[in-house]
């Protein structure tokens, strides 16, 4: 029925609607309406890239056209001609249009539509499937919709398409529409075993899988790599062989990968990504993996149940199963979110995908290199970067209405230090607080040595934000610039953020958690950025216009002169 030299997907396309594999729903609503004896008379197969549309299209026109049946059946004898020659470009009765070249525009339309008007040659019905049909140009398109309003009694029309929704809505009113899925891991791998036993191709449980994968949820991919397999292998299909080939990515390399960041272990998730991507795992396809990897995670935490279409094995399912009781929900969803993001990148913006996943692993296996980055004693001296704060985070809080009446005739100094043995002074009754009402516990720390070590600026942002996120917000683009012996030194952006931070107990939420980020009590004091102090002290004013000085302005501007 096929021509021996056709490709491997071309060879073993399904030719009845038992044949399908995972598209159960499309092909028992096509057989019922067929034993019914009066199928509609134009559909719409829609669905991703090789998931079998037009196959479907070819079964259903063998279905109206076999010539051993007495009407439309759902079981094709596939012995008489009609049958076999379905697909072949001298059967008249059953046509394939290339929508995309030689039906997309009004007068190509129109040569289709005359050819439509004759009956079949010896169908009882003449069908026309119609591919990547989104691509009909307008007028052509509203050709087509007078002929499916009206059709020759033994005209089929069927359309297939990988985006059914730029098909203009009045055709697409006309039309039955079915949309072919996605085939999971356990289709993939049933096609492929299948075909390797009639094809004779010796292949390994594990390259199958790692072929199943690597095919995207496409039919036509899977078989297509498998047949570029077969001519690669000497023998017997191998994993490596995939990896070699295709750069797959082995479920062992995504595993450790995992195991690797949820401890924190940045060195190992490096060695684990560079000796993957070096033994010819493609980046692309390792991010799809982590994903997917994840995703299995993330439903497990949230009390999914395993599914079959998952393609675990038992042993894959207890390592997933472990791994979602070791990792926090944080720590999935972030790892989802960075993964995310570099996928936009990569496709929107034409970035580098093995940078990427670099930067997904460092992140990932250092969560304080994320938000923001990790002080320590010995970097405190080098400055910050003065790259802005990241698109995510609160806006800044309002300007200060004006410093406190105490306050004018003498300007504050420049650093304030939060005294850790007693509690901030309460706010004035006319000042707004900032913060919510920090309560008892709330108090400095009695003074002591605070430990020298590493304080994250990010998780102490993250602390404030759930106790006083006004006060997280006030200190949004600062940073820790010294960490001393029971100091620890802030710098703002600017002099109204030091202001409000002395007010109604701010400064004592501050200490309190910098307390518990730096194992004891400790002393904080707040800087202004060198650039606020090298700003000049007083802005020019901009003083109103009278009306008349502000006429003679505008007419001077553009040269007005006054109508006569």
């Amino acid at each position: 029925m096929t021509d021996s030299g056709a490709s491997l997907y071309n060879r073993h396309r399904p030719s009845g609607f038992d044949d399908l594999v995972g598209q159960d729903h499309v092909a028992r609503a096509l057989t019922n309406a067929l034993s019914r004896g009066a199928p509609p008379r134009a559909f719409l197969f829609s669905g991703p890239r090789g998931t079998g549309k037009t196959t479907t299209a070819r079964i259903l026109a063998r279905c109206l056209t076999c010539q051993n049946s007495d009407g439309p059946t759902a079981t094709p004898c596939m012995q008489c001609d009609a049958c076999l020659k379905v697909g072949r470009p001298d059967w008249l009765d059953v046509v394939e249009v290339d929508a995309a070249s030689s039906a997309r525009r009004i007068d190509e339309m129109r040569d289709w539509l005359e050819s439509v008007r004759y009956p079949p040659v010896s169908s009882r019905y003449r069908v026309t499937i119609m591919d990547e049909a989104h691509q009909i140009q307008k007028d052509a398109a509203s050709a087509l919709l007078k002929t499916l309003e009206e059709p020759p009694p033994h005209l089929v029309v069927i359309l297939c398409t990988t985006h059914p929704w730029e098909i203009i809505g009045t055709i697409r009113s006309r039309l039955q529409h079915y949309v072919l899925r996605r085939p999971s891991v356990v289709d993939l791998k049933t096609v492929l075993s299948k075909v390797s036993d009639l094809e004779n191709i010796s292949a390994t449980p594990e390259a199958l899988d790692l072929v199943a994968r690597a095919s995207d949820g496409s039919y036509r991919d899977g078989l297509g790599l498998l047949e570029m397999l077969s001519a690669f292998s000497d023998g017997t299909i191998e994993a490596d062989d995939v990896i070699s080939l295709h750069g797959g990515v082995s479920r062992e390399s995504v595993v450790n990968l995992v195991d690797a960041m949820a401890r924190g272990d940045a060195a190992t998730a490096f060695a684990e990504l560079e000796g993957a991507l070096d033994g010819g795992a493609d980046p692309d396809q390792l991010m799809r993996a982590l994903v997917a990897h994840l995703r299995h995670i993330l439903l497990l935490q949230q009390g999914a149940s395993p599914r079959e279409e998952w393609g675990l094995t038992e042993d894959d399912l207890a390592t997933v199963t472990a791994q979602a009781k070791s990792l926090s929900d944080q720590q999935v969803i972030m790892g989802l979110d960075l993964l995310a993001d570099a996928q936009v990148r990569i496709r929107h913006g034409g970035a580098d995908s093995r940078l990427q996943l670099e930067l997904v692993a460092a992140k990932l296996g250092r969560p304080a290199l994320g938000p923001a980055t990790v002080v320590s004693p010995a970097r405190a001296a080098t400055p910050a970067s003065s790259s802005p704060p990241a698109a995510e985070e609160p806006s800044p809080p309002p300007p200060d209405p004006g410093p406190p009446a105490a306050a004018v005739e003498t300007p504050p100094p420049r650093v304030a230090t939060a005294a850790p043995d007693e509690p901030p002074p309460p706010p004035p009754e006319s000042e707004p607080d900032y913060a919510e009402d920090p309560g008892p516990e709330a108090t400095s720390p009695a003074p002591a040595a605070a430990p020298g070590g590493e304080i994250s600026w990010s998780a102490v942002i993250v602390e404030l934000q759930d106790l006083a996120p006004s006060v997280a917000g006030i200190l949004q683009g600062g940073r820790i610039s010294e960490v001393t012996d029971g100091a620890v030194t802030i710098v703002l952006p600017n002099e109204t953020r030091r202001t409000m931070l002395e007010r109604g107990g701010n400064a004592g939420r501050v200490a309190q958690v910098l307390q518990r980020h730096a194992g004891g009590p400790v002393a904080v004091s707040y800087e202004v950025s060198s650039s606020e102090e090298e700003a000049p002290e007083a802005a020019e004013v901009a003083v109103p216009l009278a009306d008349d000085e502000l006429h003679d302005r505008l007419k001077s501007m553009f040269n007005a002169t006054p109508e006569t």
